[in-house]
C-alpha cells in the first residue's frame, strides 16, 4: 500500500485531498488501473471489486432535409481531406480515458520523482468541478500508465464506447497508442510530447505541446513586427556541431518569415566557450549606439545551460550603455542561474507555451480553489492539468466526437495559455489534394519582462 502523504506534499497545516485517496487505489495489491470515472454530477471510485454502471450514450441523428431544384447549390470540386469537416455527432455522455505516468509502486520507495503528475491530476478534477456547471457530462478513466505492458493496457482499458485518449507520456507507449487510436479511429489527446516522429497521416492524432520550431517562428514574427534585420544577431559557438546545424536550420526558418534570399538573412556571432568564461570580450564590436541590438538565443537544452548563462553574463557586462534585447527559450525562465538582474538589464523575451499570470482573475480563483481543495499549492502541471481537461471538455460538448476538426475555433485562453490547433498537411504529388497529416497546437507566447515582473506580450 501506498503511504498517501507521500503522493503530494503539503503545506503546514494542510488536509490531505481526496485525489490522493483516489491514486492511492492504484497501487493496490490486485487493484484495478482505474482511478475515477466522473460522469454528470455523479462521481464514483472503481475498485477490483465494485461494478460500475455505464451510462448509456443517446447519439443525436443528423437532420436530413430534401432541397428543391432551385435550392441546389452548383456543381464544384469537392474539398480535399485537408479543408473538409466531419458532421457533428454529439453525445449526452463523453467517455475519456487518461494515460498517466503516475509509477504507483514507486511510491513504495519514497520516490516522489512522479509528484508532478499527482500535481497534474488534482488540476484535472479541479476542472471537473467548472465543467459539471456548464452542463458538460464526462465518463474519466485515469489509469497508471507503468502500471504494466502499455500494449496490455491500452487493449484492456480502451474499448467502443471510448470517445478520447489523453496520454500517455513515454514516447514509445505514444507511438504504440497513436497507432491504435488510428485504427479504432479515436481522438487521441498528447499533452506532454511534441515530436513530427511519433506517427503519419494520423487525423485522429492531436499534439498539445508546440514544438520547437513553433517557439523559434514566434520569435522571429515578434521581431519582425519591431526591428530591422540589421539589429538581429544569433549566437552559437564555433566549436560546437549542434550549434552550427541549429543556426543552419534557422536560417532556413528566417527566410519562411522575411522571405527568400540568397544569402542568410541573419548576422551570427560565432563564440569560443573560453571566450566567454576567461576572455576580456566576447562580443567584440557588435553593439549599436543609434538603435538597440536583438540578440537572440536558441539554446533550449540544459546541456546547454553554462553558454546560456555565461553568454548573457557576457553581454550583461560588455554592453555598457547599449540597449540590448534578447530572445530566448524556455530555459531563461527555468534555470537557477539566471537571475532579475539580466532579465531587466538585457529586456528579456522568452518564447513559452505555458505563463501563468498571477494577477489574472481566473488564474487567482484556480489557486483559492486548489489551496482549499487540497490544502498545497498548485504547480505548473496543475495548471496543465486543468487548462488541458477543460479545453478537450468543452470543445467534445461543443463538436462532438470528431471535435479535432474544429479545435481551431476554440478562441478562449485559459489559464496558462490558448490553444492554436491546426493541421499540419501532407502535400502529395502531382497536384493531388492535401490530406491531413495530425493537428498540432502552434501557439507559443512572448513573455516580455516588463516592470519588474514578465507579463505576457499581447500586442
Amino acid at each position: 500500500m501506498i503511504l498517501v502523504q507521500s503522493l503530494l506534499r503539503q503545506s503546514n497545516g494542510s488536509k490531505l485531498v481526496g485525489v490522493l485517496l483516489l491514486i492511492f487505489l492504484l497501487s493496490a495489491c490486485g487493484g484495478t488501473d482505474k482511478a475515477v470515472r466522473n460522469s454528470g454530477k455523479t462521481r464514483t471510485t472503481k475498485s477490483a471489486s465494485t461494478k460500475v454502471t455505464k451510462v448509456k450514450k443517446k447519439v443525436k441523428e443528423v437532420e436530413w432535409k430534401e432541397s428543391k431544384d432551385d435550392e441546389k447549390p452548383p456543381i464544384t470540386n469537392p474539398p480535399s481531406d485537408f479543408e473538409s469537416k466531419p458532421e457533428l455527432i454529439k453525445e449526452d455522455v463523453y467517455d475519456i480515458t487518461y494515460f498517466i505516468p503516475f509509477d504507483a509502486n514507486s511510491y513504495m520507495n519514497k520516490d516522489v520523482a512522479s509528484d508532478r503528475f499527482v500535481q497534474y491530476y488534482s488540476g484535472m478534477l479541479v476542472a471537473t468541478q467548472i465543467l459539471e456547471k456548464e452542463g458538460v457530462n464526462l465518463n474519466i478513466n485515469v489509469v497508471d500508465e507503468k502500471k504494466r505492458k502499455f500494449e496490455n493496457i491500452i487493449r484492456d482499458e480502451v474499448n467502443r464506447n471510448t470517445d478520447v485518449i489523453v496520454g500517455p507520456y513515454s514516447r514509445e507507449a505514444l507511438k504504440v497508442a497513436a497507432k491504435f487510436a488510428k485504427s479504432r479511429e479515436i481522438p487521441l489527446i498528447s499533452p506532454w510530447q511534441a515530436s513530427s516522429k511519433i506517427t503519419s497521416e494520423n487525423p485522429y492524432y492531436v499534439q498539445l505541446r508546440p514544438s520547437l520550431d513553433e517557439h523559434y517562428y514566434s520569435i522571429f514574427e515578434d521581431i519582425k513586427e519591431k526591428y530591422d534585420l540589421d539589429q538581429v544577431q544569433i549566437i552559437g559557438r564555433t566549436t560546437n556541431v549542434k550549434d552550427i546545424k541549429r543556426l543552419k536550420k534557422l536560417q532556413k526558418m528566417a527566410k519562411d518569415v522575411w522571405g527568400e534570399s540568397d544569402e542568410d538573412l541573419l548576422s551570427e556571432s560565432l563564440l569560443l566557450q573560453d571566450s566567454i568564461d576567461i576572455g576580456v570580450t566576447a562580443f567584440d564590436s557588435i553593439f549599436m549606439d543609434d538603435k538597440p541590438l536583438v540578440v537572440i538565443v536558441p539554446n533550449w537544452s540544459f546541456e546547454d545551460e553554462s553558454f546560456i548563462y555565461g553568454s548573457l553574463r557576457r553581454l550583461s557586462v560588455e554592453k555598457g550603455l547599449s540597449e540590448v534585447i534578447v530572445y530566448g527559450m524556455p530555459i531563461m525562465l527555468e534555470s537557477e542561474k539566471i537571475n532579475f538582474d539580466y532579465y531587466s538589464s538585457l529586456n528579456m523575451r522568452v518564447a513559452r507555451s505555458k505563463f501563468v499570470d498571477e494577477r489574472d482573475y481566473d488564474v487567482a480563483r484556480f489557486k483559492r480553489d486548489f489551496v482549499t481543495k487540497y490544502g498545497a499549492l498548485p504547480s505548473d502541471d496543475a495548471y496543465e492539468g486543468y487548462d488541458n481537461l477543460m479545453f478537450i471538455g468543452r470543445n467534445l460538448h461543443a463538436y462532438g466526437k470528431n471535435f479535432q476538426h474544429y479545435l481551431n475555433e476554440d478562441q478562449g485562453y485559459y489559464l496558462q495559455a490558448a490553444y492554436k490547433v491546426e493541421k499540419t498537411r501532407i502535400d502529395n504529388a502531382d497536384d493531388a489534394p492535401r490530406s491531413v497529416d495530425y493537428f498540432e497546437n502552434k501557439n507559443v507566447d512572448i513573455i516580455e519582462f516588463k516592470d519588474n515582473r514578465f507579463v505576457r506580450n499581447m500586442e
